[in-house]
């Protein structure tokens, strides 16, 4: 069969506590929407019924092109979300590829992740890298004492700003900000910390991986 039309997905979400609720209105904390996920289902067409993912395994680089089946082969290449922050999420970071593999284990994946500005409250801000001068030791410290707020690069974000966020940044979305996420296939998150909010099975600290991880001498750069 000709892959020669749209695929429309059902998109999946998420209803962590530092949603909002915008992406499903009656539905709060709604956090995430999952838009083109591998397990997203095909709403329509001789594909229908079947997840994204399947597709992918069934299709190859028919559906996926070459350069993206030579990287991560059947599995489907990209997360792609919309996130509604209502209050912020947790300070975090994320393996690279190599990291991922050596931590996690055979077949996963890091990530590296881009976000765009899609409304922006007054006086939004985000997190995104550490402050110039924290050296290896000092943020080590500050994520084993959680005080790593204080180290944190704080930034001012506006209605159409891009921030490419590589792997092993520092990172933290604000309140009253509506993103568009573009991400790799994997989503291994380190939680940093969490402002205060108390652990939970689902809602950890991930503290020995995250100093393994985070970069000390990067900042994002905020793209207008």
């Amino acid at each position: 069969m000709a892959l020669n039309s749209f695929l429309k997905l059902s998109p999946e979400y998420r209803d962590y506590v530092w949603g909002g609720d915008r992406l499903r209105p009656g539905h709060n904390p709604t956090a995430e929407a999952w838009v083109i996920w591998e397990n997203d289902r095909i709403e329509t067409g001789p594909l229908a019924g079947k997840t994204l993912g399947e597709a992918a395994l069934e299709y190859g680089s028919d559906l996926l092109g070459e350069k993206a089946f030579a990287r991560t082969g059947t599995r489907f290449p990209l997360l792609i979300k919309l996130l509604d922050c209502a209050q912020w999420l947790s300070l975090q970071v994320h393996p690279n590829d190599e990291q991922a593999l050596r931590l996690e284990g055979p077949g996963q994946f890091g990530k590296t992740e881009a976000w765009h500005v899609l409304e922006a409250q007054p006086d939004a801000k985000l997190i995104a890298g550490v402050k110039p001068g924290t050296g290896a030791m000092k943020l080590a410290d500050s994520i084993l004492s959680g005080t790593v707020a204080e180290h944190s690069q704080y930034a001012d974000v506006t209605q159409g700003d891009t921030i490419f966020m590589p792997a092993g940044t520092l990172h933290a979305l604000g309140p009253g900000l509506l993103i568009y996420e573009v991400q790799q296939t994997s989503d291994w998150t380190y939680r940093v910390y969490d402002w205060g909010r108390p652990q939970t099975e689902k809602r950890r600290l991930h503290i020995e991986k995250s100093i393994q991880v985070t970069r000390p001498d990067f900042v994002a750069p905020i793209m207008p």
